[in-house]
């Protein structure tokens, strides 16, 4: 599995126009960006780097739980490969993932 680590800048944006945001659509969504030092990490783990979920174990169950977008699709598969120039959202959070 390919490595991941954080850039240290995050901004608030609005949600995209047309995202079914499970809570409202007057809240500001945080944006993370993530750079990958290897070719790819798994959707569980970029959860986990990201500080959504506390673990790998619970990554792997926010997934399950159908609460994970990759490129403004439904995820279901916890070891999904997240590569560069993807962008995740969960829990009001978006992840972007950029090349090293």
């Amino acid at each position: 599995m390919g490595a991941a680590q954080f850039n240290t800048t995050c901004r608030l944006e609005p949600f995209p126009f047309g995202y079914d945001c499970p809570l409202s659509h007057d809240h500001p969504v945080q944006t993370i960006e993530i750079t990958l030092t290897g070719e790819y990490v798994e959707l569980c783990q970029l959860l986990k780097l990201a500080g959504i979920a506390s673990s790998g174990g619970q990554g792997k169950h926010i997934v399950a739980a159908g609460e994970v977008r990759v490129d403004g699709k439904p995820e279901s598969r916890k070891t999904a490969k997240i590569r560069a120039g993807q962008r995740v959202e969960c829990r009001g959070v978006t992840i972007a993932v950029a090349a090293p």
